[in-house]
């Protein structure tokens, strides 16, 4: 029996030391590669038709591109990543946001997650980063109010080498009427402090808003320079009530550092005067500003060359029409007040013909949720804006569509493939998108029985084939599996793994959880002799 055991363990030893054989190399594609515009010059003008219900073509026709290299593995054995993240587990946390990256530059990037958590009749911010298999928290709640209910808070990472996280989130302000305020920090590595920034706009408070009297929620932080020889500056988006004419419109801020502003940084306004006065400017970035549109869930990316071109989507909501997806793209624009850019919708549009640049498969049908990134499927090609979105399908069931903006015209988007539902029979909300090397991966939940399952796809083909590959089993990802899981985001790690984190639990019927999943590459060497592709710290399987 020795012997026997003996054996075995020089053949596993033998295993672990050979690893697996190389992958063939597949041949390269010839592609010519497409210049981007530089940040500072005009869009083409508009070229293509109105959109279509067509889930497969919308806009200009494009080139051909095909992926210059094989898509890498698809992620297989996800397990949940430390413990849940609430401070307080007896306490529901919501409304949270995951990003990569490190404090520390040239060290790999890890998980940071930040949320809003009940505490009593309070709600307040936290932050936690990922540490090998665990999280740890970073420092304490990021109220600018301690007593009050802060929610939906956004994390991204700016300045030198990308090594300073930066937060924004919103809650309502006593000094401005309970209004609810946007506000924004940045995290001092040497000191492990959130310090807020932005200029004073009263009781000592740094808000983002136009108007500090009117309601703004639901912000989202982006890193990126307009500049390519210049770091990383922290760019805002968030939504707020027109104080011209009480729509909820879509505005824009970036960090300018300014040793006189509370935490060095100011915050500027971008984009020209839509909705407001010569006296009381509105930079609005909506499609319609005349009072008969809303809108909501804006995110930020910047992409093209050098990813130099600020983008922002949203969601708006126009008189009768159902809400619709719509995006724009910074110019370079030296207008007094107009923080050095204009915002051009794409397709190019007016406020007149908005059938023109609608982004829905469908613009009949209700679109929701659009999340955004940079990304190619061309090693060393330029960066295009990616989109995901749910709308409803002819079915009545939501469904999950992607679009990438055309490379050719630079100024349309193209469908890449048709619907992403596990089941197009089953309801599919809170898509995310990124990027894992060149190859687009996309998360959300879909309802599976009476409950939510997290989906996992990923491009597995060219664009203009759209074939999208299932990574998760067909009913879904949960740790625990008699509780919802929604709100899935999904980012890349520097080695190719995935990391997601959701929501465990209805927060309003329990203490909701917040949980990471991810795959993982390393492997015991057992494991790999009988094909048990798990991580080694592996906890609840997902």
């Amino acid at each position: 029996m020795k012997q026997i055991l003996f054996s075995i363990l020089i053949l596993v030893v033998a295993v672990a030391c050979a690893g697996a054989p190389p992958a063939t190399p597949v041949p390269a594609a010839t592609v010519a590669p497409t210049a981007a515009p530089p940040a500072a010059t005009q869009p083409p003008a508009a070229t293509q038709a109105a959109p279509t219900p067509s889930a497969t073509t919308q806009g200009a026709p494009a080139a051909t591109v095909t992926p210059a290299q094989a898509p890498i593995q698809p992620p297989r054995g996800f397990a949940q990543l430390g413990d849940a993240l609430n401070r307080d587990k007896t306490q529901p946390a919501t409304n949270y946001k995951l990003e990569v990256g490190t404090t520390q530059p040239g060290s790999p990037n890890t998980a940071w997650i930040i949320w809003d958590e009940r505490q009593g009749n309070t709600q307040q911010i936290f932050v936690a980063r990922q540490v090998g298999a665990k999280f740890e928290n970073v420092g304490a709640s990021l109220n600018i109010h301690a007593n009050v209910l802060a929610e939906n808070p956004t994390i991204t990472f700016a300045g030198r080498e990308r090594a300073v996280p930066w937060v924004a989130w919103h809650e309502p302000s006593p000094s401005f009427g309970g209004k609810k305020n946007v506000f924004a920090s940045r995290f001092n590595a040497a000191s492990g402090l959130w310090v807020p920034a932005g200029q004073d706009r009263g009781g000592n408070e740094p808000s983002l808003n136009i108007h500090t009297n009117q309601l703004a929620q639901d912000a989202h932080i982006f890193g990126g320079s307009a500049d390519p020889t210049r770091p990383p500056e922290a760019w805002v988006c968030w939504e707020e009530v027109s104080a011209h004419n009480n729509a909820v419109e879509i505005f824009v801020s970036r960090a300018i550092s300014d040793t006189t502003a509370l935490g060095g940084f100011r915050w500027q306004p971008v984009g020209l005067n839509r909705s407001g006065n010569a006296q009381d400017p509105e930079p609005s970035v909506n499609v319609d500003v005349t009072g008969g549109s809303n809108s909501d869930h804006c995110q930020l990316t910047f992409a093209e060359t050098n990813n130099a071109v600020p983008w922002v989507v949203w969601a708006e909501k126009i008189r009768l029409n159902p809400t619709q997806i719509f995006v724009a793209r910074a110019v370079v624009d030296n207008t007094q007040g107009a923080g050095g850019f204009k915002w051009v919708f794409v397709p190019n549009c007016t406020p007149q013909d908005v059938s023109k640049c609608v982004l829905n498969v469908n613009p009949t049908k209700e679109a929701l949720e659009p999340s955004m990134t940079a990304g190619t499927v061309i090693p060393g090609q330029a960066t295009v804006p990616w989109l995901a979105w749910s709308e409803v399908g002819a079915n009545g069931k939501r469904q999950i569509f992607v679009n990438r903006l055309d490379q050719v015209s630079r100024n349309a988007f193209l469908n890449v493939g048709g619907s992403l539902n596990a089941d197009q029979n089953r309801d599919a909300r809170h898509p995310d998108i990124t990027f894992v090397g060149n190859v687009p991966y996309v998360a959300w939940d879909e309802e599976v029985g009476g409950t939510r399952r997290l989906f996992v796809r990923h491009l597995a083909s060219d664009p203009q084939t759209g074939t999208w590959v299932l990574d998760t089993p067909t009913d879904g990802l949960a740790v625990d599996r008699t509780k919802l899981a929604t709100g899935p985001y999904i980012r890349p790690t520097p080695d190719g793994q995935v990391v997601i984190a959701y929501v465990q639990g209805d927060p309003t019927k329990e203490a909701s959880q917040i949980l990471v999943c991810t795959n993982a590459t390393l492997t015991s060497a057992i494991q790999r002799i009988f094909g048990m592709a798990a991580p080694l710290f592996a906890g609840e399987k997902c």
